[in-house]
């Protein structure tokens, strides 16, 4: 309790930056974090994972 809810220094968050709605079937993530990390970038072919499982397993320590 206390570390969620909201964007602030020193909370936990998985944050998704869309190019739309999240709630549009037309939108694309454009950037994944996960744990502070950015694990996904729709622009740069190093930060796109095989699957979504890789995308959870490259944001841990």
């Amino acid at each position: 309790e206390g570390q969620t809810g909201t964007l602030e220094a020193g909370k936990m968050a998985d944050v998704v930056v869309w190019n739309g709605s999240p709630f549009s079937s037309y939108a694309q993530a454009e950037q994944v974090y996960i744990d502070g990390h950015q694990v996904y970038d729709r622009r740069d072919a190093r930060r796109q994972p095989l699957s979504d499982f890789m995308l959870g397993q490259e944001a841990r320590p």
